[in-house]
Order: C-alpha cells, then structure tokens, then sequence
C-alpha cells in the first residue's frame, strides 16, 4: 500500500560520498532520520549496520571496528563518520612520516641514490590522509607508485642501444608528456594551487598536476629508468622548471663536452645563458623538488593572509598573536582560524603538517639557509597558534639566534614565478630596507616577549 510504500522510501539509508580535500574516494556512513518510523531507533541503527555490509564489505569493517572504539553507544554502534582509535591512525601517519625521512636522506640526485621523489610526494599524501580522515587503511602507496612503474616499462620498450642518449631522452619525455598524457594543471591566483594537483597520488590517477608535482614525475621515472639499466648511469640528467608555470618541465644531460637541453617535443637545443634566460629555468634536485611540492601545499592550506609575491604569511600570522586584530587570526578548535570578514579558510592542521615537513627538508638542502630559517620561523608561529608554546619559542629564539649571527638582518622570500617576475631561483633571499625589516626581526622579537609575558602570568 502507500503508507508501507512511504516508510520504506523513508527508512532506506542514503550512501553519501565522502568529499574531503584527499579525494580518496572512501564512504562515509550512511545518513539516518532521526527517528525511525518503522520501529525502535536501535531496530533501525541495526539496519542501517547491516545495510553497510551488505553494500560494503570494506566499510563494514571500518565500521565495526569504529563500534569498538571509545563513544561507541549501548548497541555497539556510532553515529558519525567512522573513525579508527588514535593510535591506529597517529600509527599510520608515523610510519609515512619515517620513509619520507628515508626517502629525504637519500635524494641527492638521479641514477641510483636510493631515494625517490615519487614515494617521498606518496608519503606526504599518506601522513595526511591518515590524520584528517582518522582512517584506519593505510593510503595504497605502492599501488600509486606501480603506475610509474608502468611508465617505465612502456619507455623500455622504446629505447634502445643504437640510439643516442638525447635521443632516449626525448623519447621519455614524449612518452610521459604526449602518449601518456600528463599536462600542466592552472594556478589560480599568484601561484596558489588546488591541492588536488599537488598530492602525488592524485596527479597520477588524473595525470594532471602542477609543474613542480609534473617535475617530480619526470625526475623519478629518469631515476628508475637508469636503475633498471635502460638509460646509462654514466650520464646525469638535471630537471628545469621554466618561469611560466605552464610550460612544461625540460631535461638537461651532457653529451662530451655539449650539455643538451631537451622538453617534451624533444631536443631543444645546446644549453646556454640565452636560453636559461629565455625560459627562465631554474635546474633542481629531488630535495627541492620535494620542497617547492611542500610550499604549494602549505599555501594551499594557510589560514592567514598571504600577501602577494611573498613566500610566507608569517606577518598576518604572527600579528594575530599580539592581538592586534582583536579574536580575527586567532585559532578556534571548531572553526580553524576566525577572519575579520568572510568564511574561515584553510587547514590549520595540514598547514602545520607540511610547514613541519619543510623544515625537515629545507634542513636537508642546507641547514644554514635562509629557507630552512625562514620555514622554522612560520613553524614556531603556527606552534604557538596551536598551544604548543614551549616548542614555539624555543624555534623562535632560534631564528633570533641565527639573525644575531655575523650581523644578519632579515628579509624577505620571492616565490618562483610571482612578482617581481624578474627574482631568479627559488627560495631566493632578496635583501630589504631597514624600514621594511621591522615586519620580520622585530616582530619576532614582539611575539616572543608576548608569548613569555603570557607565560610568567600564567605561573603566576
């Protein structure tokens, strides 16, 4: 009849796909009214339970497990996403977080070195995924990592002896930029990216990513090609980013005394300053290339304001822990960071996260370096956003250490790629007027006298 008919209509649970930022594709439990019309509201839980594992044996597990976990109701079921308990998914992220290390220690350079730009981006994505959607499956980074190697084995099959190592090259890039079909994804304002084309292992599922994710691609598959022996060890290739973020990722390899220059429509010709100038390239390692695929994510994520052609958001950051915009800047456990005007926007947590991670690799590149200071300032900042004041300003006394030392002053970072357009390199220290460096030095200096201020109150 029609009221059976209506009920049934009503108590049939609705799938709704999960949309979070990693696009992992995972479900989330079905949406349930509040109140069953067909009988008790634990008759339907159980419903709705064994709905999922009919239509979802991988969920169900998931769900079973999260019915264990601490909040689980009388029944045994919760209401919600289903979460893993937090020593599984901290678990999870931990171990990603240790073959990065690996990965970062041994990227020093192609054919061989035991590290692999590709796994190290895999991992990234892994540690993230891991502690934003509390899961308690592991990201499939291998599976990601065979589509490369599926790469690899379709270039084998085109190279040979008899032809010249520029030849081999051009038809590696070939394959990857036209047969296989990766492109350049758009920024969308002043080099700011969707982390869709960031993570790796999205950018190998839609083989699309930005020119630095697209780089790393290229710098990994030259490595496996010459580990498995089909390109010559003897020989080093360079990667380049060209200015325009559009222009594909080109390869650099010397031949006797000629070093040639190949993109993905083949030779390009002899390297010379003409044509560095003329594309603008700037010749990378894996490190960096790991570094620059970090500076997307956390600008992606960064919840103050970055001003434009700057390669940090240090000062709206530090400026809203001296209250200076009233509660607009400060934290909030519910809604992330508060704004003056507007929504809320990026991700406190995974700006902190790849913040973190920059500094273990800038670290890596060059301790002693304006980026590796730089990245540990804007970690100290975030740190003592989050309640984490000790770590904060240990980091930040640290930078104020390093600025006293031969008689620094501070500066300012120019991204690649943003005004002024003419800054070579990346991660370049561009020297500021006095006047200008009370944005940087000083406001260190006034954030960490606040912060102990606060402390000595709070003892008191």
């Amino acid at each position: 009849n029609v009221t059976s008919s209506m009920q049934r209509t009503q108590c049939a649970p609705r799938m709704q796909v999960s949309t979070s930022i990693m696009g992992c594709g995972r479900l989330s439990t079905p949406k349930r009214p509040l109140i069953s019309p067909t009988g008790s509201m634990a008759q339907h839980q159980q419903g709705a339970a064994n709905w999922v594992s009919t239509s979802s044996p991988r969920r169900s597990r998931t769900h079973r497990r999260a019915t264990s976990a601490e909040g689980a109701g009388a029944d045994g079921i919760v209401f919600g996403k289903p979460q893993a308990p937090q020593e599984v998914w901290e678990g999870i992220a931990r171990s990603a977080r240790a073959e990065l290390q690996k990965q970062v220690d041994h990227l020093d350079g192609l054919g061989g070195g035991g590290g692999d730009v590709v796994l190290a981006a895999l991992e990234i994505a892994s540690e993230d995924d891991a502690v934003k959607t509390r899961t308690h499956i592991p990201l499939p980074v291998e599976s990601f990592s065979q589509r490369l190697d599926s790469i690899v084995g379709e270039c084998r099959s085109q190279l040979s002896s008899s032809q010249t190592p520029v030849e081999q090259v051009s038809v590696v890039t070939h394959h990857l930029f036209n047969t296989w079909g990766l492109r350049m994804s758009k920024d969308m304002n002043d080099g700011l990216y969707s982390p869709y084309r960031v993570y790796m292992h999205q950018v190998l599922a839609q083989r699309c990513g930005t020119q630095v994710a697209c780089a790393a691609i290229l710098h990994a598959l030259l490595d496996r090609l010459q580990v498995c022996g089909a390109l010559p060890s003897q020989h080093q290739y360079t990667v380049g980013l060209p200015s325009s973020p559009q222009h594909p990722p080109v390869v650099s390899l010397a031949e006797g005394s000629t070093t040639w220059v190949v993109g993905s429509e083949g030779l390009m010709g002899p390297d010379s300053a003409a044509q560095a100038v003329a594309l603008g390239l700037r010749w990378v390692g894996g490190n960096e290339l790991l570094c620059e695929l970090l500076d997307q994510l956390k600008r992606s994520f960064w919840s103050w304001d970055w001003p434009l052609g700057a390669a940090s958001g240090f000062d709206t950051c530090a400026r809203s822990l001296l209250g200076e915009g009233g509660r607009a800047g400060r934290v909030s456990a519910a809604v992330g960071v508060m704004q003056a005007q507007g929504r809320p926007f990026g991700d406190v947590t995974l700006a902190l996260l790849a913040t973190e991670r920059m500094v273990l690799v800038t670290k890596a590149i060059e301790a002693d370096s304006w980026a590796h200071q730089l990245q540990a300032r804007d970690y100290g900042a975030q740190l003592l956003h989050v309640g984490r004041t000790q770590e904060g300003l240990r980091l930040l006394s640290d930078y104020q250490a390093w600025l006293a030392k031969d008689g620094r002053s501070d500066g300012i970072i120019i991204m690649p790629g943003t005004k002024p357009s003419t800054t070579p390199g990346t991660l370049r220290h561009v020297p500021m007027t006095a006047a200008a460096a009370v944005s940087g030095s000083d406001l260190v200096n006034q954030v960490v006298l606040e912060e102990q201020r606060k402390l000595l109150e709070a003892q008191i």
